[in-house]
This record gives C-alpha cells, structure tokens and sequence, in this order.
C-alpha cells in the first residue's frame, strides 16, 4: 500500500509539471544550446528548469565553450602597483553566444564579474578574485579577465573554463604554475613563450599530456636551447604544425 501511495504521488507530481519541466533532458538540453543566451531568464521559471540547467551548465562537453584561455604571471615594476609578484592573470575570450553559459558557470562556482571595458592600463585598480568583462570587435567574442592569487581559485577558474580549450597561450616565467592549473585539460592549440632548455622539457611533456597539435612558440634574442636542431625536430614528431614568430628579448 505504501509503495502504491508513493508512486501515485509522484504521478500527481509529474501532472503538476508544465509541458517544458516533463520534457526529456536530452531534449531539453538541446533547448538550452539552442537559446544559451537565455539560461539567467529561463532559470527564473521554475525551480526544476533551474535545475536542469545548472547540471546543463556544468557538463562536460566535446565542442570546447572557451575559445582561447591566457595565463600570464605578473612580476610588477611600477611603483604603486596592486599587481603582487606571484599573483596570476588569466584572459578568457568565450564566443558572444555562448557568453551567458560561462557566466553561470562563474556563478554557480561564487565568481563575481563586472560589465564595461578595461582599465587602459594594466596597473589601473582592479579587484582580486573579480572577473571582468568586455565585448570584443562586432560583439562576436566577449573577453573576461581576472586577477588571482590563490591556487584553489585558480583551480576554480579552469571549472568554469571546462576541460576542453580552444587554444592556450601561456606567458614566460608561467609554466610551472600554469601546468598545475591546466592539469586534466585538452587543447589543440597552444602558444607558448620559451626561453630555456628546462622550458623544452616542460613544453614537449605538455604537448602529449594535454592532445596539442598546433604550437605557436614566440622565440626570443634571449632564448637559450642548447641543440636548437634536436629540439625543432623534436616538435616536429609531435605536431600536425610549428610556428614560430621571432621577437626582440625585450620584447
């Protein structure tokens, strides 16, 4: 008797659902890609589309949400500066269709960001831990930067970013930290500024760990590889393509 009042209540509860909250997940969550620009709207509806999306929000998928993920470790020389050595600024750029989807993600994982355009300049005041959004030419990608000290919070960040990137850029003297962070992640791409033969050892162990096939490499005046040779054919083995842009050491 107890198991036939259980399911009659959740036949009357099912009933209670509108036509949308009884759809299928799959087809609802074709829904969401469809219209990810209205998740904030549509989680206003109904505590169970809430839900549903959140889970949608978080799930891992095979097209990457992130189209470019940048790393860069600040080591401030302006006097005044907030900017702290050790800390970590991260640059995500995310197609303007799918902007609203990243920002859940910041959301459910207690990021707070803000609307409007950068500071003009990179030593302007900022605040720790708070993304920061901008729109890119014609409004096609919107770019979102953060300043981080923390590792977990670093750690968070690549949450929302997804296991799946785009592409990566990585910065000199970032590596050691930024291979922590992007531990478990895929990205076909990946740029990279290289400077010593300790360098080398890292970049190919990063080019199998994380499934790159293009690398950019920004190579400088001050670039120190002992058998340049060795190391370009080295890349060669491991890549569909190599290219590499010469800069000034001061650059």
């Amino acid at each position: 008797e107890e198991k036939v009042n259980e399911k009659q209540g959740d036949n009357r509860k099912f009933e209670s659902l509108s036509t949308f909250e009884q759809l299928p997940k799959e087809i609802m969550w074709l829904i969401f890609d469809h219209a990810s620009q209205s998740v904030f709207d549509l989680r206003l509806t109904s505590r169970t589309v809430s839900n549903r999306i959140d889970k949608y929000a978080n799930q891992e998928t095979t097209d990457p949400l992130v189209d470019k993920f940048t790393i860069l470790f600040h080591h401030p020389r302006v006097a005044g500066s907030r900017l702290t050595p050790g800390m970590m600024k991260f640059t995500i750029t995310v197609p303007t269709c799918k902007s609203a989807l990243f920002e859940l993600r910041l959301k459910l994982n207690r990021f707070p960001f803000l609307h409007g355009p950068f500071p003009a300049s990179p030593y302007a005041p900022f605040v720790l831990g708070r993304f920061r959004r901008h729109y890119s030419v014609a409004e096609a990608e919107s770019e979102y930067e953060v300043y981080l000290g923390d590792a977990d919070q670093m750690k968070l960040v690549v949450e929302c970013v997804g296991r799946r990137i785009g592409s990566v850029f990585i910065r000199q003297n970032t590596f050691n930290v930024a291979s922590r962070v992007l531990e478990g992640t895929k990205f076909g791409k990946l740029g990279f500024s290289i400077i010593t033969n300790d360098d080398v050892s890292c970049l190919m162990n990063a080019i199998k760990l994380h499934d790159v096939d293009h690398l950019l490499l920004y190579a400088g005046d001050d670039m120190s590889i002992t058998n340049q040779v060795s190391f370009l054919l080295g890349m060669a083995s491991l890549l569909r393509s190599l290219c590499i842009i010469q800069r000034p050491a001061n650059a």
